[in-house]
């Protein structure tokens, strides 16, 4: 066979092989060397079998890649498949800000402001009663979303418990140890069942303030109701005989709420994800925050709280 023909179908052939290769055509691990052999029978042509992949070292320990290119060497003779590996994402800095749902939790104690119950309470005649209470527990959940690296909306729920210690009647009805009617102050051993429960349910805004480093501070506030129940009986006290007669202190409303808060939020994890567009760990961050809550009864409560929210 004349030898330039056998010239003219090698070249046919890489030729054939880089246009399919433009065409992003599947060539499968089964792709071949074609070449030449001068040396033997004139014209004869060999296909010899590459490897599966051919890696390099340093490749071995990257992840298997899912899509792979054909390339031509330069003389057109071998074609060779490579694989294509996605290159490692930039790490996810705690500046980096990220859109998205959250959930909110947080614990801790507050205070009660003395408030006023109003009187006539189970037909007890009196003009007010002035609650007071002790320090007590708190606890919030929320779900949210956060729009941008400033704003955020969320439903809040939780619970707040404390009790009751002291109770002054102010202008009691009249009794045959009371004829005058004075004020009389009901101290704790005279009050059975003394818990208090508080139930916000609340709609907050919050603003955050961008620092371009892992604190961010905020304030905001919320609107929303609040459920209020107090069921303690009040005794008669013994401080020198009968001075009000026994009743019911019942609370059992559900009123308009409203708060204030503001806080300072510590990036302790900014997440990790496979690729720029596919998150996979929730930003986490710690919260401890002042806030203080309130109902249209004058019932009046200041709490430090510290948390954990979870941006999805």
């Amino acid at each position: 066979m004349n030898p330039n023909l056998n010239h003219r179908a090698v070249l046919s052939s890489a030729f054939a092989l880089i246009f399919v290769a433009r065409l992003d055509a599947v060539v499968l691990p089964s792709a071949f060397v074609l070449s030449g052999q001068s040396d033997k029978a004139a014209g004869a042509i060999q296909a010899h079998r590459l490897p599966e992949h051919t890696l390099a070292p340093e490749q071995i320990s990257e992840p298997a890649p899912a899509q792979y290119r054909t390339v031509v060497s330069p003389d057109g003779k071998t074609v060779r498949q490579i694989p294509i590996v996605a290159p490692t994402p930039e790490p996810v800095r705690a500046t980096d800000f990220r859109s998205g749902v959250y959930l909110r939790t947080a614990v801790g104690g507050f205070l009660a402001d003395d408030y006023d119950a109003g009187g006539g309470l189970d037909d007890q005649h009196f003009s007010s009663a002035q609650i007071s209470s002790r320090a007590g527990f708190r606890f919030t959940a929320a779900v949210g979303y956060k729009f941008t690296d400033w704003f955020a909306l969320e439903f809040e729920s939780g619970v707040l418990y404390n009790e009751i210690h002291e109770v002054i009647i102010e202008d009691p009805k009249p009794t045959d140890d009371n004829e005058e009617g004075n004020s009389v102050v009901i101290g704790e051993d005279d009050i059975k069942d003394p818990d208090q429960f508080q139930v916000p349910v609340m709609l907050n805004a919050f603003f955050f303030i961008p620092t371009g480093t892992r604190l961010r501070p905020y304030i905001g506030g919320g609107v929303g109701g609040m459920f209020h129940w107090v069921d303690a009986l009040i005794t008669d006290p013994e401080n020198g005989g009968k001075t009000v007669e026994r009743f019911n202190l019942e609370i059992d409303d559900f009123d308009f709420a409203y708060q204030a808060f503001a806080g300072l939020r510590y990036v302790v994890s900014p997440g990790e994800r496979v690729n720029e567009l596919d998150p996979t760990h929730p930003v986490v961050e710690a919260d401890l925050g002042y806030s203080w809550l309130a109902n249209d009864t004058g019932a009046q409560n200041h709490s430090i709280m510290a948390g954990l929210s979870f941006l999805f």
